[in-house]
């Protein structure tokens, strides 16, 4: 079977005509998920809260319990008690929603706080809330870049970036390999050759399914040069990055935010929402153009004080973020033997596996030995890029990580069947 990417078998179904596109995706899920059809969560059902211990581990494979290493709740936030109380007295105080958009009736003095507290915890002027991460890459880009300006994007960009590019002309979309400033100043450069208005560089703080950081020092500085506006977005480097968990800026010693910084509070802040967090005068902008932010209903009561008390708990609890950094430490050690480095900074940590190997299968057997972890696998990413991804919270206890590690080396030594995809089908 040849490793075609899954961009490339995609595009192909999307070519199709519209019933042909949905018996082909419909048969392809099929096929990689043997015939569950749900490529959200194959085998695992979560019907408690996301959290790392195993006394606590209300997750379950049918009637056993596992320990949650697949949640992005990295500091055990959304557990700990003074947030889960604020969150039910905004509900005893202001319902379950303030049931309007932010630019109608929707904006309370909860939100306008938070934004506040983001502000701070970023160093910037001011932030914007938006109903999710995904929301406020739509926002910024939707307000502020026009169809005659450029977007240069790291090419493992999230997703929700890229659907908010789609909308300015294909030859001013442009993706620089991963990490690469040599290729980032080529095509500035090549930008800059005939063309003088604005460029957005689009990077992340910390990458979610490879788990590494940029380097952003240099990256600020070649947008510098080129007189370029860099966007990062921190989502999962939020809470985790830094002496003080304030991000990616703060672990390199940056001070100032040269234009903005997107985060979510679904990560590491254990709630729901996104934030833009730039000057006085973009944030206007965004309010006044952004659709994502215009017509969509403010965050609820629960979900902002709950994310306020996170924000909070990240100064009023330096003992969470030094447990996070132990245990990464303690994990890059253990799992340094599946290829990860020893040096890793960051709780992700993806797992390479063989090409074309079944990733269902080998989740599947982590969960029989009673851990769940999250299995990338294709059609998400291409049949050569799949990987197991393991991420660690402060909640994780040293015997819960040795656990793990001794499990994933025996079952990855062990191989995983092939992928069966029925490749003929889309020829």
């Amino acid at each position: 079977m040849s490793r075609l990417s899954s961009l490339k078998r995609m595009l192909h179904i999307q070519s199709l005509p519209f019933q042909d596109r949905i018996t082909e995706a419909s048969a392809l899920i099929a096929t990689l998920y043997r015939g569950s059809g749900d490529i959200h969560r194959r085998e695992f059902a979560v019907d408690g809260p996301c959290r790392g211990s195993v006394s606590n581990a209300d997750v379950r494979n049918g009637t056993e319990q596992v320990v949650m290493f697949g949640s992005n709740d990295y500091l055990g936030l959304s557990q700990l008690a003074e947030v889960k109380q604020a969150a039910l007295r905004a509900v005893e105080q202001f319902g379950t929603s303030f049931s309007g958009s932010p630019v109608m009736n929707g904006l309370n003095p909860l939100h306008t706080e938070l934004e506040r507290k983001l502000a701070a915890l970023k160093n910037t002027q001011t932030s914007v809330l938006l109903p999710s991460g995904f929301a406020a890459n739509l926002a910024w880009v939707r307000a502020l870049v026009a169809e005659h300006d450029y977007v240069v994007a790291d090419q493992y960009g999230h997703t929700s970036f890229r659907e908010a590019a789609r909308a300015l002309p294909k030859a001013r979309r442009r993706f620089f390999a991963h990490n690469s400033i040599p290729d980032l100043e080529r095509h500035l450069s090549e930008i800059r050759s005939d063309h003088a208005g604005t460029i957005f560089v689009f990077v992340e703080g910390l990458y979610s399914m490879h788990g590494d950081l940029p380097p952003l020092p240099g990256i600020l500085e070649t947008c510098e040069r080129y007189g370029a506006l860099p966007v990062v977005d921190d989502a999962h480097g939020t809470g985790t990055l830094g002496p003080t968990g304030r991000g990616v800026f703060e672990h390199f010693g940056i001070r100032e935010v040269p234009f903005i910084v997107v985060g979510t509070l679904s990560k590491a802040l254990g709630a729901v929402g996104g934030f833009v967090a730039c000057k006085k005068d973009v944030a206007l902008a965004i309010r006044a153009n952004a659709s994502s932010y215009i017509f969509s209903a403010s965050l609820p009561p629960a979900t902002v004080a709950a994310a306020s008390a996170a924000v909070d708990a990240l100064a009023n609890h330096p003992e969470r973020l030094e447990r996070l950094r132990r245990n990464i430490r303690h994990a890059a050690n253990r799992l340094h033997a599946l290829g990860v480095p020893k040096d890793w900074q960051s709780p992700i940590f993806p797992l390479e596996v063989p090409a074309n190997s079944d990733v269902t299968a080998l989740v599947t057997s982590v969960g029989q030995g009673g851990f769940f972890v999250n299995g990338v696998s294709f059609p998400a990413v291409p049949l050569e890029d799949q990987r197991v991804r393991v991420s660690i919270s402060s909640e994780h206890t040293t015997a819960q990580i040795d656990a793990l590690a001794d499990l994933l080396e025996r079952v990855m030594a062990s191989g995983t069947p092939e992928l069966d995809v029925q490749e003929a089908r889309l020829a």
